[in-house]
């Protein structure tokens, strides 16, 4: 709900390069699960609105070592909405390319048959 949010403004450029630099990655668990996923550390480095990860400390968890970092794999949604939107404009984009060299060839094709057959 708008109400309740300051601040608003749309994702930007910002969004493509953070989907660009993610780093998917195939990890064993210390449980004996396979995931596939991303690794939280990484995620902060690139984050650009520190809303994707969250660092807990070593008091919150048992005292663990350098405490552990968690991912909110729901705020990744938004910038891959902005990223999908931007490949679809590229898409719309390089359509559009084609087709207009697709013309030229189809022009150039012509020409130099008429040509040729001048030759004749």
């Amino acid at each position: 709900d708008r109400n309740i949010k300051n601040h608003h403004r749309y994702l930007g450029d910002e969004a493509i390069t953070f989907i660009e630099a993610l780093e998917p990655a195939e990890y064993d668990r210390y449980d004996g699960l396979t995931e596939v996923g991303f690794y939280a550390q990484d995620v902060a480095e690139i984050d650009p609105w520190d809303a994707i990860t969250t660092r807990h400390d070593e008091n919150e968890l048992d005292n663990m070592p350098g405490g552990m970092w968690a991912m909110s794999y729901e705020q990744l949604m938004a910038p891959l909405v902005k990223y999908s939107q931007y490949q679809s404009e590229r898409i719309t984009e390089l359509e559009s390319t084609v087709a207009a060299l697709t013309d030229t060839v189809t022009a150039l094709t012509a020409r130099l048959e008429t040509l040729e057959a001048k030759e004749v």
